[in-house]
């Protein structure tokens, strides 16, 4: 599947990953809703080469659509839970894998080395 990268002017990328080059424009238009309407309105019928040709009052009309998209996604970040255990949290630090996969990996290779743990001596 190919993956479609947008560029804003301001440096930001926006990227798309999407079976078709047509179905990028509604993955793009669903995901970020504010801003579709924004470009929309901002080209409407009328022919712009790029972004720099386009008025500046629907250059900031896109700006102001870029910040609420920003702010809408940035909301939706809930704080994610920490691994339980020590060897849990390098595991995610280095491979940013969801924390409760974390866990139930690192259960089950803990389990599995202490059913075949045998102590020395007597336990106490």
């Amino acid at each position: 599947m190919p993956l479609f990268l947008c560029r804003w002017p301001n440096g930001d990328c926006s990227v798309v990953w999407a079976p078709h080059k047509e179905d990028e424009e509604e993955i793009f238009s669903f995901a970020y809703p504010v801003l579709d309407q924004a470009l929309s309105d901002a080209y409407g019928d009328e022919i712009y080469d790029s972004y720099e040709t386009l008025p500046p009052a629907r250059r900031a009309a896109i700006a102001t659509a870029i910040e609420t998209e920003r702010r809408r996604i940035a909301g939706d970040r809930t704080p994610t839970a920490e691994p339980l255990t020590e060897i849990g949290r390098d595991v995610k630090k280095q491979t940013d894998v969801p924390t409760i996969l974390v866990d139930r990996i690192v259960r089950h290779v803990a389990t599995a080395k202490l059913k075949h743990f045998k102590g020395r001596g007597k336990p106490s």
